[in-house]
């Protein structure tokens, strides 16, 4: 019942982080370039920086929910096929979530940089610095696989009674066949 209601919460804090995540794609910073009419120089203005919140809470609630999956949820598999599928889906599952670690944490630090330089107007308008498109929406996809490959894992990392060597991915114990 315990490990139930773990995998729930897991599942709903990864849920939780990849709706942040798409959230934060849709409301990443945009730039304006501003003619200030009093000096002769132009200079960047940015609209609101919630992005780089939404994308730093997706990146936290990710990192809670592998660390659960990580040291609660993860057991030890029997049988040689179902041990080679757990690790096949724990290398897929870590290597998901590092990449959409990376593209969260990397898509809030971007999303939060200004460009601090005023530019003369005869020299041109400035480039303004913004988060490329995707980036947040790359990290949600990641987020999404990572969850979907930490589910197998623990699917086929439960130890069953019966569980016999020949399982193989994903074959469970269907139970003994009786004859009418």
């Amino acid at each position: 019942m315990a490990s139930t209601m773990l995998f729930t919460a897991v599942f709903a804090l990864e849920f939780v982080a990849f709706l942040l995540a798409l959230t934060a794609e849709q409301t990443r910073s945009r730039a304006t370039v501003v003619v200030d009419t009093n000096c002769d120089y132009t200079y960047c203005v940015y609209d609101s920086n919630i992005a780089t919140i939404w994308g730093s809470a997706a990146f936290g609630l990710l990192l809670a929910g592998q660390f659960l999956t990580c040291f609660f949820l993860s057991g030890k598999a029997s049988g040689n096929k179902r041990r080679c599928c757990a690790a096949i889906s724990a290398a897929i599952c870590w290597i998901a979530f590092l990449g959409a670690e990376a593209c969260l944490l990397a898509g809030s630090v971007k999303n939060a940089q200004r460009t601090k330089y005023r530019f003369l107007y005869m020299a041109g308008d400035p480039h303004c610095e913004t988060l490329r498109s995707g980036v947040f929406q790359s990290g949600a996809i990641l987020i999404m696989i990572s969850s979907f490959a930490s589910k197998m894992n623990v699917w086929w990392s439960e130890t069953e009674e019966g569980a016999g060597a020949g399982d193989g991915c994903g074959g469970g114990d269907l139970g003994a066949y009786t004859p009418l």
